[in-house]
C-alpha cells in the first residue's frame, strides 16, 4: 500500500449464510481473476465479509462491472470499492448500500461500513 502510487481497497459482504466461507472465498476470487490483487482479511461475522487490495485505480469500473454481474444473481451482496489518489486528500468510493443502491461518492470524508 504504497503512498505514490493509486490503489483500491474493496470490501465485499454477504450477509446470507447460503454459502460457505470456502465457496465464497472461490466465488470472489473466480469474478476476479482478471484483476491483479490480495486478500487482506476475511470473517464471519453476520454474514462473510473480505477484504481486497488492488494496485492502481485503473481498474475501477472493470471491479465494478465485475461485482454487479455477480449482484444479477445474488442480490443480497454488497461491496465498497474505495479508490485512492495520492494527489487528493479523500478517496472516492462506488458502494451499494442496505437498500441495494448504487452511491458514488466523489470526497469519502467519512468511513461508512457496508
Amino acid at each position: 500500500m504504497s503512498a505514490e502510487s493509486d490503489y483500491i481497497d474493496l470490501t465485499i459482504h454477504d450477509p446470507t449464510e447460503r454459502h460457505s466461507t470456502e465457496s465464497f472465498h472461490i466465488l470472489i476470487t473466480q469474478t476476479l481473476s482478471h484483476v491483479g490483487y490480495k486478500v487482506l482479511d476475511e470473517y464471519n461475522y453476520r454474514g462473510f465479509y473480505m477484504y481486497i487490495h488492488i494496485e492502481g485505480s485503473e481498474n475501477a469500473c472493470r471491479v465494478m462491472i465485475l461485482l454487479d454481474n455477480l449482484r444479477a444473481d445474488q442480490k443480497k451482496i454488497r461491496y465498497n470499492i474505495q479508490i485512492h489518489d495520492p494527489s487528493k486528500k479523500w478517496p472516492s468510493s462506488m458502494r451499494i448500500n442496505r437498500k441495494g443502491r448504487k452511491i458514488f461518492t466523489r470526497r469519502q470524508t467519512k468511513i461508512l461500513p457496508i
